[in-house]
């Protein structure tokens, strides 16, 4: 007999298969039992065409198809390339059955507040570079499927899509020794990203430029503003070595103020400076002359991120090795042949 309504209940469920409503109630969100027992309440569930009412399992959960999104709020100031990728998750995100729920954290705070966040998402994508004190909250708080992307996810049940920028790299570096560049410098800010562009940059200069002057490679102190970083290291480095003919910013915000810089002493570029960046984002690819830029297809990124991630909620992801991201190197005309004299 179906329950008022003409709807079959969960009870009638439970009976049909002889277990309890709370042995039901388990198996349809996702919880594991014995393989007969799995099967029986499936039986039943497809010989009463029972409908489970999903609002209701919602309330239960307190999760509605959700999935949110930690941004460090420090790039909201600082990183141009939030916005892209934000913007590309949102995108991807719509297509699927989940909705977002977006919180900016600074993680260097003493505490952290996530305003019942954990109670409310089926998985997380961490975006931005976080400090151990948020990790020692976020895994108190959190027991989700958690995405990260670079080298290092410190989550409970982390995920991690690698990065693969060496490549990309060495394909800027080979680009301007072939127009003629051997006096390279490079802009870094004082972080672990920029750290591992670094060290990357280093290792390829070492095999490709044997005698490359190493104190051309110039690292910013602590320092949020970013964009004042360039400008201020662009003076430093061309200050020092005026013979400079080419500058690789390891991130566009970076370039940003390394081109002001420029201006406001009438060097253009790429006629008396070539410059690179990295992050390849939408400023980068719309300024005139355009970058040339190491960076993400941040469609393809966003789309491996909520993949994966929705794999790992709905436990069909099979076990594998971490998914990986290539970054890309892209020509454009900030960059030329070295001039004669």
């Amino acid at each position: 007999m179906a329950g008022a309504g003409g709807k079959v209940t969960i009870k009638e469920v439970a009976e049909k298969a002889a277990v309890s409503v709370g042995t039901v109630s388990k198996i349809l969100n996702g919880g594991t039992c014995k393989p007969d027992i799995y099967n029986r309440v499936q039986d039943a569930i497809r010989e009463l065409n029972y409908q489970p009412n999903p609002y209701a399992q919602a309330v239960r959960s307190m999760k509605i198809n959700c999935i949110g999104i930690i941004v460090e709020a420090r790039c909201k100031q600082s990183n141009l390339w939030m916005h892209d990728l934000l913007l590309a998750l949102f995108e991807e995100v719509s297509q699927s059955k989940y909705f977002t729920h977006v919180m900016y954290v600074d993680s260097t705070a003493g505490r952290f507040n996530f305003n019942g966040m954990a109670k409310r998402v089926d998985g997380v994508i961490l975006i931005g570079t976080f400090e151990d004190a948020f990790y020692e909250a976020y895994n108190r708080q959190f027991d989700v499927p958690t995405i990260y992307y670079w080298n290092d996810c410190r989550a409970k049940n982390g995920i991690l899509v690698k990065v693969e920028f060496a490549d990309a790299i060495r394909q800027l570096f080979e680009h301007f020794l072939a127009l003629g560049h051997t006096r390279i410098g490079m802009i870094s800010a004082c972080n672990p990203s920029d750290w591992d562009k670094t060290a990357c940059w280093t290792q390829i200069a070492r095999e490709l430029l044997p005698d490359y002057n190493f104190d051309r490679i110039r690292i910013a102190g602590k320092n949020d503003d970013t964009s004042r970083l360039g400008y201020e290291l662009t003076q430093e480095l061309l200050e020092r070595y005026p013979d400079t003919t080419a500058i690789f910013y390891a991130a566009d915000n970076l370039a940003i103020g390394g081109i002001s810089y420029l201006r406001e002493h009438r060097l253009g570029y790429p006629e008396d400076l070539s410059i690179a960046g990295f992050d390849n984002t939408v400023w980068a690819k719309n300024i005139i002359p355009a970058l040339t830029e190491i960076g993400f297809d941040f469609t393809e990124l966003a789309r491996k991120l909520c993949l994966t991630l929705i794999s790992h909620i709905e436990k069909t992801a099979p076990a594998a090795t971490a998914p990986v991201v290539p970054m890309r190197f892209e020509r454009c005309g900030s960059t030329a042949r070295v001039r004669k004299g």
